[in-house]
């Protein structure tokens, strides 16, 4: 098959969703299909380029999103373009959650043109951002023939709702936008969190068209990585080192409680090395906590997936922090769980869906936010202590998230019978 993926930022740094879209996009090319990409750009890249054999076309961000990210550290200013957008979101209420219909437009001419070009089999829009699946929707009005999957990584739902909108218009306004989504297109993956929204009989006239599925993103490297814990002679008088990677928000992610953990674990512990990998709105928090003595935190920004990857795997040990958004499952902590290394979780909601996840990794430790710091780091520090140099057995891992290998996905795709139907080139 030909297929085209509308994703988010992509390759070489690729978002959360675009670590996800990676994993099907290698899986599926490991099988014969070709795929192209439209992907958001970023600061120094390029329009167009080819990235593992995978053409990638580059659309510049929405014009908020663009003045947002230029003047982050003004924060007068910032509020001030926050609430100009919320008064223009008023007025595009009939068309939510597409807060940026202009860039949803660029999309779908985007897609427009290069299905002119490469005549696709297949079009997959992941959300989010929302605008790739109203530009999917768009392009399927244009091109009812051409078989398209919306790919909801992120429920609709999971858009912070309007300060003043009351909850029965927001869930109304949700239910409306999925609707109209879900009779228009072909197929619809939606993270598996979203079953328990999904199982209302209000659905039922589209329940066909459904299909649960995790997050696809626990890969096996076939690459040996440098493990500082294989000598002990060698590790002798060393750092410990953590690694956490992905975005910081103050907001629903933030990473106070963890730290201040960490930095009374720390005096049990020795000399701590906590690297930050991504970006966010946190610094002022990092920046309290990094001079500590025995707790040294090092913010490394934006970096390529592949020095992700590699620093991952050369950890001590990984961090996640849970979102404090209802129904939200961070998507890298299957790619945590695949090196193998052991986890440390912090969580802020007592019904936190990642808990299901941990339960299953065999070595893994839960700070709860929501407790007072207490005795929590001592038996931070005492799980640290016993887990030291501990890497788990792949064999084990795949067995137990097999539903969050790529494959799985893939399968699921080639197994719909409308697909193998409008292929024009086989699968």
């Amino acid at each position: 098959m030909n297929i085209l993926f509308l994703t988010s930022t992509y390759l070489p740094n690729p978002s959360a969703n675009g670590i996800n879209s990676k994993s099907i996009i290698e899986e599926l090319k490991k099988r014969g299909h070709q795929v192209t990409c439209i992907s958001v750009q970023r600061n120094g890249e390029t329009d167009v380029e080819i990235i593992h054999d995978t053409g990638i076309h580059r659309l510049p961000p929405s014009r908020y999103s663009q003045l947002i990210e230029k003047h982050a550290n003004k924060k007068l200013l910032t509020a001030m373009l926050r609430i100009t957008r919320s008064v223009k979101l008023i007025w595009l209420l009939h068309d939510f959650p597409n807060h940026d219909p202009q860039q949803a437009k660029r999309i779908r001419q985007k897609a427009q043109n290069l299905h002119f070009q490469k005549h696709f089999d297949l079009v997959i829009g992941v959300h989010k951002p929302y605008s790739n699946i109203a530009a999917l929707l768009e392009f399927k009005r244009h091109n009812p023939d051409v078989p398209c999957i919306a790919y909801y990584l992120d429920l609709t739902n999971s858009h912070l709702k309007p300060k003043l909108m009351p909850q029965p218009i927001y869930e109304w306004l949700c239910f409306k936008a999925d609707m109209r989504i879900f009779a228009a297109l072909d197929l619809v993956l939606i993270a598996k969190k979203g079953e328990r929204v999904y199982k209302s009989g209000k659905y039922d006239i589209v329940r066909r068209k459904i299909e649960y599925v995790d997050f696809p993103t626990l890969v096996i490297s076939d690459k040996n990585y440098d493990n500082p814990r294989i000598d002990d002679d060698q590790s002798a008088g060393s750092s410990i080192s953590l690694v956490f990677a992905g975005t910081l928000d103050r907001q629903y992610r933030n990473p106070e409680y963890l730290f201040k953990c960490m930095q009374a674990a720390s005096k049990n512990l020795g000399n701590i090395e906590f690297h930050i990998y991504g970006r966010g709105n946190c610094d002022d928090i990092i920046d309290t906590y990094a001079g500590t003595a025995s707790l040294k935190i090092i913010k490394h920004g934006l970096v390529s997936h592949e020095t992700v990857v590699q620093a991952l795997n050369s950890a001590d040990f990984l961090v996640n922090i849970s979102n404090t958004i209802e129904d939200a499952v961070p998507s890298k902590i299957f790619e945590l769980f695949s090196t193998g290394k052991p986890v440390i979780n912090v969580v802020f909601l007592k019904n936190d869906p990642t808990r299901a996840y941990f339960d299953k990794y065999p070595v893994s430790f839960c700070l709860e936010g929501w407790q007072p710091i207490g005795n929590q780091p001592g038996k931070l520090a005492e799980f640290m202590q016993k887990n030291i140099g501990m890497v788990i057995d792949s064999g084990l891992i795949e067995e137990s998230f097999r539903a969050n290998k790529p494959e799985y996905i893939v399968d699921l795709i080639e197994k719909t019978q409308f697909l193998s139907n409008s292929s024009s080139g086989g699968i």
